[in-house]
């Protein structure tokens, strides 16, 4: 049965459906009978496959357990439809008094051609790739013209959810803690402690809420010493009254400073010496680097070459908890823009929404108010249209993570996160477990 069954074609399955109650009625047959497919093949009782939903049992379990008769490459997904339900298309009557299923036995291969027509008729200004994987390591990949998921691509703001878990990694390993502040680990650090400044922390440096919003032209500079620039953007931000942990105010600076905490923390020469360490400890992105401005002095909130592939493999080991513990993970996925002001947000003026920030994520929100789940879907989005996303809201068996691969012009972040959202529904059409949970939390069951 096809996943996106028009509504006049429900309507006439509800009116077969009615057909079908009148004539079980007739023949006296219950629900709780075995049920077989035209050629007799297909067996299940209704009452087995309810108890099965009631207990929450993955859709891709349910498939394995009910999908005798029907190709490897298939699945389950649920959808409330009043009144009946289908097994392999024939429909079964639900009584008025017990909330009903629609249970479609649906072809992957399928879901996936319909994401293919669908991407190729998205519009975009460049080429790109698409990527999106589930738990349990099923894979969609789609590449337009040119662009496949080993092409490099500049990454834009993408580098900083990758800088941020390289630096709670070594949080997490004891080199320096949340806490800290510049002066503790930046000898000669520029903001004495008569400022307001002064106790910014490296928690609100993860959390661009540090108080450091004048961006020096040096972050971008590739002739600049990476050291050195950090001092000029203390001093660029010297005297201008924020206190820490009160506005959030989306720029680069607050990385860069965090970057040389770390390097300095750990003993090292520069940001190089931290990725190397990370690549070796990891083996994700085997041929990225951290070259923009310069490698020299790279810009840690925007300086990387990545490819796709390397970065779907960066959400897999983050998704599966390889690369953080547990009070890493709760740290990165909080909200911390909360119960701060949104002094600037890239998000407000290209999307007209009010997204919310982890440690270098956001938490996103399709509203004009945040009034969202933090954590529950969140990305990386970066200016020239790739869009890392990583979708928690449907449980644990609906889980996935995905990427737009694209480099379009500066400005353009807005036409990535719009390749994505036109296929979503799709997507989690493939995905499945999404209408289990939905029907689960709405109490269909």
């Amino acid at each position: 049965m096809n996943m996106n069954t028009p509504k006049s074609t429900l309507k006439k399955i509800g009116i077969l459906s009615w057909i079908l109650v009148l004539s079980i009625g007739f023949l006296g047959i219950s629900m709780g009978m075995n049920v077989r497919d035209a050629e007799g093949a297909y067996v299940v009782k209704y009452t087995d496959l309810l108890a099965d939903f009631k207990e929450s049992v993955p859709p891709e379990k349910i498939a394995e357990k009910y999908a005798d008769h029907v190709s490897d490459d298939s699945m389950v997904s649920l959808q409330p439809v009043p009144l009946q339900f289908s097994i392999k298309g024939q429909m079964i009557a639900n009584t008025a008094s017990t909330p009903s299923v629609l249970v479609s036995l649906c072809s992957i291969n399928k879901l996936e051609e319909n994401l293919d027509e669908a991407l190729s008729e998205v519009v975009s200004e460049v080429d790109f790739s698409f990527s999106v994987e589930k738990r349990d390591g099923r894979r969609y990949n789609y590449n337009r013209g040119t662009s496949t998921l080993q092409t490099s691509y500049e990454s834009a703001s993408t580098s900083k959810l990758v800088s941020a878990v390289i630096i709670l990694r070594l949080v997490e390993q004891g080199s320096l803690n949340l806490s800290d502040r510049p002066q503790d680990h930046i000898a000669g650090w520029p903001i004495g402690n008569g400022d307001s400044l002064y106790n910014m922390t490296l928690a609100q440096l993860l959390s661009f809420t540090s108080g450091l919003e004048t961006e020096p032209f040096c972050i971008n500079a590739g002739f600049s010493n990476f050291a050195t620039c950090v001092s000029n953007i203390a001093d660029a931000n010297t005297g201008n009254g924020i206190t820490p942990g009160q506005r959030f105010y989306y720029v680069g600076t607050h990385l860069q400073v965090a970057g040389l905490m770390t390097i300095k923390a750990r003993g090292v020469a520069g940001w190089q010496d931290i990725f190397s360490e990370f690549k070796a400890q990891t083996g994700l992105f085997p041929t990225a680097t951290y070259d923009l401005p310069s490698s020299t002095n790279p810009r840690l909130a925007g300086g990387m070459h990545w490819t796709g592939e390397e970065y779907m493999d960066f959400l897999k080991a983050l998704s599966n908890g390889a690369l953080l513990n547990s009070g890493s993970m709760k740290q990165l996925l909080s909200d911390h823009a909360a119960s701060v002001i949104i002094a600037s947000s890239p998000t407000v003026t290209g999307l007209g929404e009010d997204w919310h920030y982890g440690f270098g994520l956001w938490h996103e929100c399709q509203n004009t108010v945040f009034n969202c789940t933090p954590g529950t879907r969140v990305s990386s989005p970066g200016a020239y249209g790739a869009y890392p996303f990583w979708d928690l809201s449907k449980g644990y068996f609906g889980d996935y993570f995905g990427i737009v691969a694209r480099q379009g012009s500066l400005g353009t972040f807005p036409n990535g996160v719009a390749i994505e959202r036109s296929v979503r529904s799709k997507v989690e059409r493939w995905v499945g477990g999404l209408p289990l949970q939905r029907e689960v939390s709405h109490g269909f069951l």
